[in-house]
C-alpha cells in the first residue's frame, strides 16, 4: 500500500511532525519521491509501529535507533519484549535469567547493556542497570 505523509501519520496515530522528526533522526528511511510528493509504503508503517511500541515501552530514541540499525530479527524482538514486560521495581533478573526467559543469548544481553551506556549519574536507561548477578536483597 502507498501513503502520503499525512495518511501514514493518521494510519499509525502520530502527527505528521512526529513522522518527519523520526525521519530526520534517521529512525525512518526516506520515502520514495514522485516529483514533489513523498510516498511511504508498508515497510515504513511497520517500522513506525515498532518505534512507537518500543518508545511506549520506555526505550529512548537512541536505544531504538541502535536496535533498528542492528537489523536484528527475532532475538532483538524477544529482548525488547522481555525488557518491556518487566516494569522497574516489580522484578529483578540476572542476565542469565533474562536470557533463559527471553531466549536471547547472554552475550547479546551484555552487548545491549553496553549499548545502553552510562553517564555521570549512572545508566542512562534502566537496561544499563542489568547486571550479571542478582543484587543483594535488603536485610539479607
Amino acid at each position: 500500500m502507498e501513503y502520503r505523509v499525512d495518511e501514514l501519520a493518521r494510519q499509525i496515530g502520530l502527527s505528521v511532525d512526529t513522522v518527519r522528526f523520526y525521519q530526520g533522526r534517521g529512525l525512518l528511511p526516506p520515502p520514495e519521491r514522485r516529483g514533489r510528493v513523498a510516498i511511504y509504503g508498508d515497510a515504513h508503517l511497520a517500522r513506525l509501529q515498532r518505534i512507537r511500541t518500543w518508545h511506549e515501552a520506555g526505550l529512548t530514541l537512541a536505544g531504538i535507533r541502535r536496535l533498528l540499525d542492528r537489523s536484528g530479527g527475532e532475538a532483538d524482538e524477544a529482548l525488547v519484549e522481555a525488557v518491556a514486560a518487566e516494569r522497574v521495581g516489580e522484578r529483578t533478573l540476572t542476565r542469565a535469567e533474562l536470557a533463559a526467559e527471553s531466549g536471547v543469548a547472554e552475550p547479546l544481553l551484555a552487548a545491549a547493556v553496553a549499548a545502553a551506556g552510562h553517564g555521570p549519574g549512572g545508566p542512562r536507561h534502566p537496561l544499563g542497570r542489568l547486571s550479571a548477578q542478582r543484587p543483594a536483597q535488603p536485610g539479607r
